[in-house]
């Protein structure tokens, strides 16, 4: 079996890491956060995308990954596309049945279906990843590993970079069997330059600056605000000034004015047609994002009739089984084949994802 092993894998278990002071050590897997990038701008925006245009893709990962967290609407588009294929039955077929159970048993132990959820981010970021760590009865476990932590070369060859303490930086170049890269795109080049979330981050920004001015209109326009005069006698008298106003805040937090009887204040209305115009942008936005990640933008409640139920229908199944296709040869290729070639010397066996539909006509 070493012999299988090593010749399919020569040098997999070499430690290929770095230190800043050159010596060698173990990758683990680093733990990142997503948060929003400060100074928001199209110009931070562009700059980032041109940061990933050479490869150098964290803060375009991290700036994707806080754009589905800060936003629900995208973040349930997102999840409706991965949903849609964790919900096929995944099957491992092999003309030999033993062969076959006994690789559907080691990839469930492993955690497959945890390892198909990570991989399935590559839809908005273009990319996920995985380190594959082998001992002597194989693969002993996956590392997911966060976005943020790849970057690219020139001809699209992945580098991943783990965090190991303070000041510590760990490269390790893609070599089969030790990383799992699933690139949802088939076009050549980079891969940080493929994903959805990149065509929809200048879209989230228009939706962040379209909500901040809608908010801010709403507390100009959208609250009451009350007008108290006083005669001038009791103006002019602090406590009985100074009472009123303590009244005028116990009945609420709405604004209020107190002024003299011979004050007058001109109180300016902006029609609703402002309000609106936030409201068209916003809802451009969400167009945008139902477009890009689904489709079409109807949902089943406003299908009119079956043909246009079916085209919504046949839609959706279409970007399923794309996802399906294109995982499935990357767990085929980058996963399945080096174990079963480790245990058994062959690479016959598919993984392959059914729909529910699939698995009733099969």
């Amino acid at each position: 079996m070493s012999t299988i092993f090593n010749n399919f894998f020569p040098g997999i278990l070499k430690k290929w890491s770095r230190t800043r002071d050159g010596k060698d050590s173990e990758i683990q897997s680093g733990q990142q956060t997503s948060t929003i990038p400060n100074n928001l701008s199209p110009s931070r925006v562009t700059s980032i995308q041109s940061l990933a245009d050479t490869g150098s893709a964290s803060d375009q990962a991290r700036y994707i990954l806080a754009m589905q967290d800060s936003d629900p609407i995208l973040s349930a588009h997102i999840q409706t596309r991965k949903l849609a294929v964790q919900s096929c039955q995944w099957i491992i077929e092999n003309e030999n049945p033993e062969t076959a159970g006994a690789l559907t048993d080691r990839m469930k132990k492993l955690g497959i279906n945890a390892l198909i959820s990570h991989l399935l981010d590559a839809i908005p970021t273009g990319y996920a990843g995985a380190l594959q760590y082998w001992n002597s009865e194989g693969v002993s476990k996956w590392a997911m590993e966060h976005p943020s932590q790849f970057s690219f070369n020139s001809a699209g060859k992945p580098i991943v970079r783990s965090q190991m303490g303070t000041g510590v930086e760990l490269f390790g170049e893609f070599e089969a069997g030790t990383m799992i890269l699933y690139t949802p795109s088939s076009k050549p080049g980079i891969p940080s330059t493929q994903g959805l979330g990149r065509v929809l981050m200048t879209t989230w920004l228009r939706k962040q600056i379209a909500q901040m001015h809608l908010n801010r209109f709403l507390e100009k326009f959208g609250s009451p605000f009350r007008h108290i005069k006083m005669s001038n006698e009791s103006y002019n008298d602090i406590k009985i000034r100074e009472g009123v106003c303590m009244a005028a805040r116990r009945m609420g937090n709405d604004g209020f004015a107190v002024t003299s009887e011979d004050t007058e204040i001109e109180f300016t209305s902006q029609s609703q047609e402002g309000a609106d115009s936030y409201f068209t942008q916003i809802q451009q936005c969400d167009n945008a994002y139902a477009l890009t990640l689904l489709g079409q933008l109807a949902s089943s409640g406003e299908a009119s009739g079956m043909s246009n139920g079916q085209m919504q229908e046949n839609v959706r199944n279409d970007i399923r089984d794309a996802d399906c296709q294109g995982l499935t040869e990357c767990l085929t290729l980058q996963v399945l084949h080096p174990l079963e070639h480790f245990l058994f010397g062959t690479t016959d066996s598919t993984f392959t994802l059914k729909s529910k539909q699939g698995m009733a006509d099969a």
